[in-house]
């Protein structure tokens, strides 16, 4: 039996896709195929914003109902270069907001799940996986560079619903200058029309945000950082 590198088994169709996703990203895929997957993209982006696109490296952290769903979006939109970091296992509860683990996947590492799914889209795309608990003793190495290329970070996408572990992501990016945009939270609430992207300090009607607002404020973080919040009373 094939194993994962997590330890796991390989199904033949797994292996396919891996396959697959090998040679991708080694360059031996037709450049046509990957333009007309991404032909709407391009037809919005122009084919400058693609390249753009193509060329970035993001970094998204937490991978609930808002994280899984963010980078699925990147990976199909033509991003190639994508670091996963989540400590967590896909559970049953997952799957009524997981973007794209389904039951077989129950038990298996969140990243490791990202990853098999999406390099089965976009074989291309090139993931770096982190099963680590980020905090503020790993942000160093876990926010650095793209190992082949050295690459910086082009965003990071903060999904983190802890409190604790938020505010030390969000105050390593505030400290060394690195574009960051911060999830909060939306819990009970259905109206997307009252949704807003905005600065942490002018966030409000969200209790995670006055959490993060108050906390970063004792750091000395009044503004600076954008954040996703609903002005929806829950």
């Amino acid at each position: 039996m094939q194993l994962n590198s997590f330890g796991g088994s390989v199904d033949k169709e797994d292996a396919r896709n891996q396959a697959l996703a090998r040679r991708a990203q080694a360059g031996d895929f037709d450049e046509e195929l990957i333009l007309e997957q991404l032909a709407r993209n391009r037809v919005f982006l122009k084919p400058e914003g693609l390249q753009k696109l193509r060329e970035s490296f993001v970094i998204v952290v937490g991978f609930g109902g808002v994280g899984s769903h963010c980078v699925a979006s990147l990976a199909r939109s033509g991003v190639s270069k994508i670091r996963l970091i989540d400590f967590d296992q896909v559970t049953l509860s997952s799957l009524n907001r997981h973007a794209v683990a389904t039951l077989a996947d129950v038990g298996i590492p969140k990243v490791q799940c990202l990853q098999r799914r999406l390099i089965a889209i976009a074989p291309w795309v090139k993931f770096d996986l982190q099963q680590e608990k980020f905090d503020g003793n790993v942000a160093a190495r876990m926010l650095g560079p793209w190992e082949e290329d050295g690459r910086a970070p082009d965003y990071i996408v903060d999904a983190i619903d802890n409190i604790e572990t938020k505010v030390e992501l969000l105050r390593f990016c505030y400290d060394h200058k690195l574009p960051v945009i911060s999830a909060m939270g939306a819990g009970c609430k259905s109206d997307p029309t009252r949704i807003i992207v905005g600065d942490i300090g002018s966030s409000r009607d969200d209790g995670l945000s006055r959490a993060t607002r108050s906390r970063l404020k004792l750091l000395g973080i009044t503004s600076g950082i954008p954040v996703v919040y609903s002005t929806e009373q829950a």
